[in-house]
């Protein structure tokens, strides 16, 4: 019986193994495969942002991000950011994950740890590929400046 019983739990060990295994290749796999594109996007698309005028910012977020938040909003959100002050620079991205839907479009998202003005702040950007077409899904923003 504990043979029995010891067989089973290595092979769900096993199992799991391969299952853990499995994701982080794909990942890696992902962020290879992105990495020529999503790289120096992020590059070119975080100074621009951090200009923090709501027009600039506007046109490189996804359709999708701005059909749920108003005009107003967007801008008060911005607004709000601007608080950082000037950027400074920023370390390279480091690549946090990706999600596939239905072959069509992919969302990647990565960290960077960038320097305002006003002090550090952490930065997770989530990328919206349709089509081969990079925009911004998601711009979250951690900064004890943004406290209140």
């Amino acid at each position: 019986m504990k043979k029995k019983l010891a067989l089973f739990a290595g092979m769900l060990v096993l199992v799991a193994a391969i299952i853990i295994g499995s994701f982080r290749y794909r990942a890696a796999q992902q962020e290879e495969f992105y990495a020529s594109r999503a790289l120096p996007y992020i590059k070119t698309v975080i100074p621009a942002v951090s200009t923090w005028n709501p027009a600039i910012a506007r046109t490189y977020m996804a359709d999708e991000f701005l059909a749920k938040i108003s005009a107003e909003n967007f801008d008060r959100i911005v607004g709000a950011l601007a608080r950082l002050g000037r950027l400074e620079g920023f370390d390279e991205p480091q690549f946090e994950e990706s999600f596939s839907e239905a072959g069509e479009k992919t969302i990647l998202s990565y960290r960077v740890n960038a320097h305002y003005t006003s002090g550090p702040a952490k930065i997770t950007i989530s990328l919206l590929d349709t089509a081969g077409r990079l925009k911004i899904f998601r711009f979250n923003v951690e900064s004890d400046v943004l406290a209140i």
